[in-house]
């Protein structure tokens, strides 16, 4: 993915990434689809290894057809994959390192730190 980087040859200018680029869109789809209370809690489960549906459902405990609305959203977005065999189907994390690290970074403590306005203001000029 691009990263913002700030060139001194340019006068001090930060220097943007295409946010339009394939990197960009591809991140926004996996957080998209990350950003449900549901899909959160079946990536939890399939970190910890392959499920079939059967097992998900008892873990998410919802309809049927709403646990397929989930699963089909985590898997257009590439996080998830799926293997069957006749009725039953099972489920695996497709990006298991992307899914477990913003997981774990979910569980972490993240406080707000609210910040003088006028640092902020003088932060913000330069």
């Amino acid at each position: 993915m691009e990263k913002l980087y700030f060139d001194h040859k340019l006068q001090g200018t930060l220097i943007m990434p295409d946010l339009n680029s394939q990197e960009w869109s591809e991140a926004v789809g996996f957080l998209k689809a990350m950003a449900h209370p549901v899909r959160l809690i079946i990536l939890q489960h399939l970190s910890d290894g392959a499920k079939c549906v059967q097992v998900v459902n008892q873990i998410v405990n919802t309809s049927q057809p709403n646990l397929s609305q989930h699963l089909s959203i985590l898997k257009k977005a590439g996080l998830v994959g799926s293997h069957h065999n006749g009725a039953l189907r099972c489920y695996y994390l497709m990006r298991p390192s992307l899914v477990r690290k913003v997981l774990k970074e979910l569980e972490k403590d993240h406080p707000e730190k609210v910040r003088p306005r006028d640092a902020v203001i003088h932060e913000g000029k330069k």
